[in-house]
């Protein structure tokens, strides 16, 4: 969790600088662009919390229209949790393909909403207690019992946030993510599908023609 507020307070502080004092930004049809960014994400299965960790992602990103943008991209996860009662250490690798309305004129900080679909495929490890005989008593329960898993999903995500102009060449986005995984089946690993996820990054734009 402590990521994901780190993440969304600087992009907080980063989209008022920049509504502030922004750039004139090119119309959403002109130019392709390549995007780079990071913050942090957190996961949770359909019982429980999986954990939180950083974030990095990358893509490129097209403009149709001055309001429309279609987009592709890739993003790497970690998350950890630690108590006494359930451990996990896991990472969660995905690719999207989103679509984005960007709302005002192009000469200022502008609002996005978007939505898309992609593939999301968790892996880790999940640590639960183990409980063992000690003479006529029991011993206290510790993390020892260590189970695996990996599954891959198709997946959907919905997107806001704030598309600022700091150059002719360079766009600053921060932005939160919601996504969730299709179906509700269970897994042998010993989580619980859907896996739910939020994401909040900042990332930077740079045009390339």
């Amino acid at each position: 969790m402590k990521y994901i507020v780190a993440a969304v307070t600087v992009g907080a502080w980063v989209g008022i600088g920049t509504t502030l004092s922004a750039q004139p930004q090119p119309a959403a049809h002109s130019k392709l662009r390549l995007t780079a960014g990071g913050g942090g994400a957190e996961l949770w299965d359909d019982e429980t919390r999986l954990g939180s960790g950083p974030l990095v992602t990358g893509g490129v990103v097209a403009g149709h229209g001055d309001h429309m943008l279609v987009s592709g991209s890739l993003d790497w996860s970690q998350h950890k949790r630690s108590l006494t009662y359930l451990a996990t250490d896991g990472h969660v690798a995905s690719g999207f393909a989103r679509l984005t309305y960007v709302f005002g004129s192009s000469d200022r900080a502008r609002p996005i909403v978007g939505a898309g679909l992609g593939v999301l495929r968790s892996t880790g490890t999940l640590k639960t207690p183990s409980i063992s005989m000690s003479g006529p008593t029991l011993t206290p329960p510790v993390l020892g019992v260590e189970t695996p898993w990996a599954v891959t999903r198709p997946a959907w995500d919905i997107h806001g946030g704030v598309r600022a102009g700091l150059a002719p060449r360079l766009v600053l986005q921060p932005e939160v993510r919601w996504r969730s995984t299709f179906g509700s089946a269970g897994n042998a690993s010993g989580i619980e599908p859907p896996l739910l996820g939020v994401q909040a990054l900042v990332s930077f734009e740079w045009r390339i023609n």
